[in-house]
């Protein structure tokens, strides 16, 4: 099952999530002045987290939750050239081959979770 919890999805990002089955509830989390309260209760209950490099992911690593980090091929510093950083360890870095596609990206990701 797959749970979207980012802020702010156009129309049609959410149409494509309809068509797919895939439940969104980023507009109904972290509305009051706890800024991440609800996205943090989320996350310590799933599996995993896939996201870019967003605060998503800095959550859930420091949850110690399974976390695919998708990067640029100009990402920043912290995130390393490696597949892993020290200062999230349970995290798996998939970094761009070429500026602009995540088609590597992709598959890497598909490919890794299929060994999960």
């Amino acid at each position: 099952n797959w749970l979207i919890i980012t802020k702010d999805l156009n129309d049609e990002e959410k149409k494509l999530l309809n068509d797919n089955n895939i439940k969104y509830i980023g507009n109904k989390l972290d509305n009051t002045n706890n800024c991440f309260e609800d996205s943090i209760e989320v996350i310590k209950h799933v599996s995993g987290v896939i996201s870019t490099d967003t605060s998503l992911v800095h959550l859930s690593a420091n949850l110690n939750i399974k976390t695919f980090v998708l990067l640029t091929t100009g990402a920043e510093w912290r995130w390393t050239k490696d597949e892993k950083t020290n200062w999230y360890p349970n995290s798996i870095l998939i970094r761009q081959k070429e500026h602009g596609k995540w088609d590597y990206v992709i598959e890497e990701l598909i490919k890794k979770l299929n060994y999960v």
